[in-house]
This record gives C-alpha cells, structure tokens and sequence, in this order.
C-alpha cells in the first residue's frame, strides 16, 4: 500500500516524504519519494517539518505519535483502525 501510495502522490505533484526499514530505502527513493526516513536509525515523529497529510500506510504508529507531524489544517490517516 504504501509503495502505490508514494507513486500516487508523485505522479499528481506532492512532495514526498517516506518512512521504511534500512532492507527498503534505495526502493523508496526509486519509487519517487523525495525524502526518505531510516526508522531503525532515527525516530520519524521528531522530524522538524510539517506536512499537509501524515499517511500510516501499514498501522504501525498512532494518532497519539504522529498528531505533530501534520501541519494546521493538514490530516492523519491510517490503514489501521487501531485497538479495539
């Protein structure tokens, strides 16, 4: 989901701003995505720019997490509808 979602977003002209595994980051970028963050080697919440959508594409973060991470007005969405 989240390598068509990359490719989605490029091809309509957002900036993309991806998070994966070390194993993923050169495929990440292949794919289109303009930044690219190693969360085995740093924490993706603490990143210091907003966007306008936060888009949790294999539920493994929070709302709780991420509600830093959009900018005012943007959105957070998860393919995970979280506990319970």
């Amino acid at each position: 989901m989240g390598s068509a979602a990359v490719q989605l977003l490029k091809h309509h002209g957002a900036t993309v701003t991806a998070v994966c595994d070390t194993a993923h980051l050169e495929l990440v970028k292949d794919l289109g995505a303009d930044w690219v963050i190693d969360y085995t080697a740093q924490d993706f919440t603490r990143d210091e720019h907003s966007d306008d959508a936060v888009f949790d594409a294999v539920g493994k973060s929070t709302f709780g997490r991420c509600r830093q991470l959009p900018s005012p007005g943007g959105v957070y969405l998860s393919s995970d509808l979280g506990p319970g």
